[in-house]
């Protein structure tokens, strides 16, 4: 049984698209669909449909991780944008959406991704605030 040829990209990834290729050399977007020796690109941007492009026009600009259902805290913070210290901080705030398991701290994705949102809900309208300042 033959193995089957590892491809350079995957959908949801976000490339770049080389200058050699006509028309759209230098923008960025993202895979939608891999064939054999192309793929299908949404330039970022560009209102038309997706593109064809050869692999060898493109080149990886970033990987999304896989959506878990649960994220460790540098995770999430990667996720929040935030950096690893003020993530765990977070994590010692009443109502941060996270479980204990010994010294372990699980995050799941979807309760943080509703806290953001109900934080931001709170905050609409008015000055930006600081989460802490309850």
């Amino acid at each position: 049984m033959a193995a089957t040829a590892q491809l350079p990209f995957k959908v949801g990834d976000y490339v770049r698209i080389r200058e050699t290729a006509e028309n759209f050399g230098g923008w960025t977007g993202r895979v939608a669909r891999v064939g054999e020796a192309t793929c299908m690109v949404w330039p970022d941007g560009y209102a038309g449909d997706c593109m064809p492009f050869l692999f060898e026009d493109l080149e990886l600009v970033h990987r999304p991780a896989v959506l878990k259902a649960a994220l460790t805290v540098p995770e999430a913070a990667e996720l929040l944008g935030v950096s690893r210290n003020k993530a765990y901080e977070m994590t010692r705030r009443p109502g941060f959406p996270c479980i204990r398991d010994g010294r372990r701290i699980i995050i799941p994705r979807d309760a943080l991704l509703r806290w953001l949102d109900e934080e931001a809900r709170r905050n609409t309208g008015e000055p930006c605030r600081g989460i802490s300042a309850r």
